[in-house]
Parts: C-alpha cells; sequence; structure tokens
C-alpha cells in the first residue's frame, strides 16, 4: 500500500486496506511517499494529483481503475507498486 506522506490519502492499495479491514487488522503495512515529488505522477494526464487529495479528502472514490501512479526511475515510468516491498509479517501483528 502506498500513502502520500501529507495527507495520509491511499494511493495504491485500496484492495488490500478493504480486506484487511474485512478480516479486523487494525494496522497494515504501507510505504509513505512524497506525493508533491516530481518523480511520481499519476496518468490520465487529465486527472491531476491535487484532484486525487482532493476527492480523497472529500469522500469521493474515483471508479476502479481510473489513475494509475507512476513513478520515475533512471529515466522510465514504472507502476508505484514497485518500490513497494514484500512485507511478510505474522498476521497477528497487524490485529
Amino acid at each position: 500500500m502506498a500513502v502520500d506522506q501529507s495527507s495520509f490519502v491511499v494511493l495504491d492499495g485500496h484492495h488490500r486496506v478493504e480486506a484487511a479491514r474485512a478480516i479486523g487488522l487494525r494496522r497494515i503495512p504501507a510505504i509513505i511517499l512524497d506525493y508533491s515529488s516530481e518523480k511520481i505522477v499519476v496518468t490520465p494526464h487529465s486527472i491531476s494529483k491535487e484532484d486525487v487529495i482532493r476527492a480523497a479528502l472529500e469522500g469521493r472514490k474515483f471508479p476502479p481503475k481510473t489513475t494509475k501512479h507512476m513513478i520515475s526511475l533512471e529515466g522510465h515510468l514504472f507502476h508505484i507498486s514497485r518500490i513497494e516491498p514484500d512485507v511478510r509479517l505474522d498476521i497477528r501483528a497487524l490485529r
């Protein structure tokens, strides 16, 4: 799961959040990102980062797969999940 460091808006991993809630987890491993970084890009370009944050803070959800969050690494764009580490924890630690 990827989360903006300023607003704590979930950028990637919404389905994981819903699954975690459904099984009663109180904690969810996440990577905290500086969404204002120029290295992070939202597509399509018709939706801005500000649109994403504003919609989330107002409780408005975009339909699934409306946006993709990409990160520029060494001149190439990759889905943000590329930098999310594998997390292997005993699920009991998250309750």
